[in-house]
């Protein structure tokens, strides 16, 4: 589960950067706040 959060947030990055994929910043903010969410849980 982890590795897919870490993943799509790497692609959301780079087609944001790139102007492929455009991205809101919504979208881009709640994946990181999902992959936030799961690193906190396992310290």
């Amino acid at each position: 589960m982890q590795w897919i959060i870490f993943r799509r947030l790497e692609e959301a990055i780079a087609h944001r950067e790139a102007g492929k994929y455009p991205i809101s910043s919504d979208i881009l903010d709640k994946t990181i706040d999902e992959l936030k969410e799961i690193l906190s849980a396992e310290k």
